[in-house]
């Protein structure tokens, strides 16, 4: 599997996305800035809650990892592979999509890897196929984790429940309904991304730098117009490969993000972007709040080698999905910002700045 810091993904959280729990939230970006949600709109039923009793009926307990014998050794496996794809348990409730105040932007992406395979040629995606991919994405659904909606007492078997119900190697749909993204949302007071943000002004911004005449756009302009119109956040990029090797890296960086130990948010790709010409491979964002701010991007890049993860990494501006700087965009920017290694002979990571 070829992995590339130029492959991109859609945008951040927003305020828009609910949890009344464990929802599906299937988003459709208004048409118009003004476009709220119909007063009048039917309502689903309150969700059912789950009881122990159902959760030790499904073999969930809160244990140690098991372990296996492989030959001489013994391989350590999440307890998310002891549920066969089959006898996944049914979510408690799907409510019905939601819509927001604030348009999702038109220049969001989705990451998307291709496999190598012999005899094969990969093709690499242009921005504006980047571009259609992501518009076609935005329709699909989101399954969020909010623990600022959850009872605290009963929020670390809430946390067990989600992951065991939403692994991400296996979940493809929910009643139906196709999803694309599973989400988790740092406790209140550090979930905040882009409150304030005026994205509106941005892409008006935008706009008449383009058609200033200017010959060049450079990561300092875009950086300006960021800090100016306060769309601050970015995101740092993990690749794994499906089964347990996503589904472990997901249960770590979920369990530390609700947690409010790592990022704001975090999301990881489901089951439904794998197969056809795009490999088996899932995309995890783990968000920050602002992306010129250095010392906190290296600092959540250390949190997340400290939960054991090991593969490269790369750290993009949510600005740049906004205003469409996809990977062999015509400005010819990178559009991620720093790219960390990970040296197992010193045991560190090496962090290198792309426009430094």
């Amino acid at each position: 599997m070829e992995e590339s810091d130029d492959d991109e993904e859609m945008p951040a959280l927003e305020s828009i996305f609910v949890d009344l729990d464990l929802e599906l939230v299937k988003l459709h970006p208004p048409t118009n800035t003004g476009q709220t949600q119909a007063a009048d709109e039917e309502t689903p039923g309150p969700c059912q809650p789950l009881t122990v009793e159902q959760s030790l009926d499904h073999g969930y307990t809160d244990s140690e990892p098991f372990t296996t014998p492989k030959g001489n050794r013994h391989e350590q496996v999440s307890i998310l592979d002891k549920w066969p794809a089959k006898q996944l348990p049914e979510p408690p409730c799907v409510n019905k999509p939601h819509l927001g105040s604030q348009p999702l932007p038109s220049a969001s992406e989705q990451l998307r890897f291709t496999h190598q395979q012999t005899g094969s040629a990969r093709h690499h995606k242009t921005a504006k196929e980047l571009a259609a991919e992501a518009l076609a994405a935005d329709e699909g659904g989101w399954l969020i984790f909010d623990p600022n909606l959850k009872q605290e007492a009963n929020l670390k078997y809430q946390v067990e429940e989600f992951l065991a119900r939403y692994p991400p190697s296996r979940v493809r749909e929910v009643n139906g309904s196709p999803v694309n993204w599973i989400c988790g949302k740092a406790p209140r007071g550090d979930s905040t991304t882009e409150n304030g943000s005026d994205k509106v002004g941005l892409f008006r911004t935008w706009e008449d730098l383009l058609q200033s005449g200017r010959p060049t756009v450079t990561f300092q302009e875009i950086k300006r117009i960021a800090v100016a119109h306060r769309c601050l956040s970015g995101k740092w990029l993990v690749w794994k490969e499906t089964g347990v090797h996503v589904d472990l890296t997901w249960e770590r960086i979920f369990r530390a993000t609700v947690a409010g130990q790592l990022g704001t948010s975090t999301k990881v790709s489901s089951a439904l972007n794998d197969g056809g010409d795009n490999s088996r491979s899932h995309l995890t964002c783990v968000y920050s709040k602002d992306f010129t701010d250095k010392s906190g991007v290296l600092k959540l890049e250390s949190r997340l080698r400290q939960l054991g993860i090991r593969c490269r990494l790369a750290y993009k501006p949510d600005v740049f999905s906004y205003l469409g700087v996809y990977r062999g965009n015509e400005w010819g920017l990178k559009p991620t910002i720093y790219t960390s290694e990970f040296d197992v002979r010193k045991n560190a990571s090496v962090v290198i700045s792309v426009y430094e």
